[in-house]
Order: structure tokens, then C-alpha cells, then sequence
């Protein structure tokens, strides 16, 4: 999309303002899906069409993961370059960044506009998506599935830290029964 992006906007608009054009992926997409449906818009028509948009992307696309990974394409693997992190943020300040952040980074999936969303800045590090994830049946709400990443504990020592991180980046959800047995608990508030 960043490519495609480049080739439909670089001339246009400024380094400076596509930076504030937050919305580009989305835009960039539905200008695809309409000239995929034969309504071209003068972004792409101005491009020489949407042939020509999408030869020119792909050839920069090429490019750079040539430059990221090298010259023989069987070897190239999406997780080289895309990768989680959950950093805290006290990680920011050594050597506080060993003891927060001792799993380092990991290979991930996906990108922004997939199932289980991992976006990443340009340097391919994932820095946005769900931490929390859950998937329920509506139709039978006994049982659900989520993950939470990096873990269920906030505390660097605790063994639940970052033990749910590599279940995150791979979409292993753990089953959770929503039902519990019905008990008269009494609740005593003492001044």
C-alpha cells in the first residue's frame, strides 16, 4: 500500500503534508476498489491507469525488500521485517530496558487492514493493534476465546509478564468459560 501510495501521491503532495494525511491507507484502498470496478479516479487516470499504478508500485515494492532482505526473493519472509514488540515504557530509560523488555522482538503476522490488525511504523516495528482480543458465539455465550498480550501481569517478575506474547503473535486464543456455578455469595460492608 506504501508503494502505491508513493507512486499516486509523491508528486502532488508534500513530505510534509502526507504526514498529516493520517488517512491514506484507507484512501489509497478505495481508490483501488473503484477502479477495480472500472470507475478510475483522476489520481490513477493522471498514473497512465491502474496497469501502470500497480507496475510501478510493485517494482518499488521489489525494490526495497531487496534492499531489506537481499536479492533472492525464496528467502524473504514477512516476519524479518514485521515484528512486536510490547515495549513498557519505563523500557525507554537503561538499563531498566532488560528488565522490561527481555523477550526483545518477535516475527508477526498480518498488517493494518487484516484480521487480528498489526500495524507497524516504517521501520516494520508493530505498534498498534488489539492487546486485548476476544471472539464469543453470540448464540451460545458459554464459551469465548481471547488472548491478551504480552501477558496478564504488569509485573516484569511475574511469570505471567510475557507468557501470552508469541500466543498473541500467532493467534492462539485460550478458551474461557463464561459460566460459573450459581452461589449465594454475601457481601459485608463494615464502617
Amino acid at each position: 500500500m506504501k508503494s502505491i501510495s508513493d507512486v499516486l501521491f509523491e508528486d502532488q503532495i508534500s513530505p510534509e503534508m502526507r504526514k498529516l494525511f493520517k488517512g491514506q491507507k484507507q484512501a489509497v484502498d478505495e481508490l483501488l476498489r473503484n477502479a477495480a470496478n472500472g470507475r478510475e479516479s483522476i489520481w490513477i487516470e493522471e498514473k497512465g491507469g491502474l496497469p501502470k499504478v500497480l507496475s510501478q508500485s510493485l517494482s518499488r515494492a521489489v525494490k526495497k525488500a531487496e534492499n531489506l532482505q537481499g536479492g533472492s526473493p525464496s528467502k524473504w519472509k514477512w516476519g524479518n521485517y514485521h515484528q512486536l514488540a510490547f515495549s513498557h515504557p519505563l523500557s525507554s530509560v537503561k538499563p531498566l530496558n532488560y528488565l522490561f523488555n527481555r523477550e526483545g522482538r518477535i516475527p508477526v503476522g498480518g498488517s493494518s487492514v487484516t484480521v487480528q490488525a498489526a500495524a507497524n511504523k516504517e521501520d516494520g516495528t508493530v505498534n498498534h493493534g488489539g492487546s486485548w482480543r476476544f471472539v464469543i458465539d453470540t448464540q451460545n455465550m458459554n464459551t469465548a476465546f481471547h488472548l491478551v498480550g504480552p501477558g496478564q501481569s504488569g509485573h516484569p517478575l511475574s511469570q505471567w509478564y510475557h507468557d501470552l506474547m508469541d500466543d498473541w503473535a500467532e493467534g492462539n486464543y485460550h478458551k474461557t468459560a463464561l459460566t460459573a456455578e450459581k452461589t449465594r455469595q454475601t457481601l459485608l460492608l463494615k464502617p
